[in-house]
């Protein structure tokens, strides 16, 4: 019989009916797997850094400290006795030392331009070394001594030292580090101090004399 029995279409159709319900079976489970992607969580991280540095540094905005040219004026003081060249001063006794060049007694300033408090010391030579010959009277020095608006000789400009100002009075250059300051300022309202210089000449010496002055910078405990 050509004709598909009743029996044989009832198989057709069960079968269709799985194969139906198995795609939907699958479909549905297809659209579970992405329904879990799409509404799970993620969590990620990121990092933040900074490099802090400190610098320990000291400047001298007026380097150079000169009494120019000139020679002691036997007229004004005795033979026996020192003229003293001082720093932001003119000499003594007056009028014992006469000028071929400008005399321009300008102090040593020195600033610190780090970012923490350091400790200044001093170096020099001593004064026979700096102004050597041999005297036919009197004695040479070489002296030193420091000041900021707060302490020491002469009074001025910033109040760079906070700590301990030693050589607040004159103090000899020795050939060896000497303290200046602890813990000498860096912040920009009070970060500098003076250093002055005086130099005695007595009778007998001539001579074109120059001495490196060294200052150094470590850091304090502040």
């Amino acid at each position: 019989m050509d004709e598909i029995s009743n029996k044989t279409l009832a198989t057709l159709l069960v079968v269709a009916i799985v194969i139906s319900l198995a795609g939907t079976f699958f479909a549905m489970r297809g659209v579970s797997q992405i329904t879990n992607i799409v509404s799970g969580s993620a969590v990620t991280t990121g990092t933040a850094k900074v490099n802090v540095t400190e610098t320990a540094s000291i400047t001298l905005t007026q380097a150079t400290v000169s009494f120019g040219t000139g020679y002691r004026n036997a007229s004004a003081v005795v033979v026996t006795s020192e003229c003293n060249l001082t720093t932001q001063q003119t000499n003594n006794p007056p009028g014992c030392w006469i000028n071929v060049t400008e005399f321009a007694p300008i102090p040593f300033n020195l600033m610190n331009d780090g970012s923490v408090y350091v400790n200044v010391t001093i170096n020099s030579s001593n004064a026979t070394s700096f102004l050597y010959g041999t005297p036919t009277a009197g004695i040479q020095r070489y002296q030193w001594t420091a000041s900021d608006a707060d302490q020491g000789q002469f009074l001025g400009g910033d109040d760079g030292c906070v700590g301990i100002m030693s050589g607040t009075d004159w103090t000899e250059f020795n050939e060896l580090e000497q303290l200046v300051c602890t813990n000498m300022s860096p912040y920009d309202a009070g970060d500098e101090l003076k250093v002055d210089v005086n130099i005695s000449i007595p009778a007998g010496i001539a001579n074109n004399y120059t001495a490196t002055v060294t200052f150094y910078g470590i850091k304090s405990m502040q």
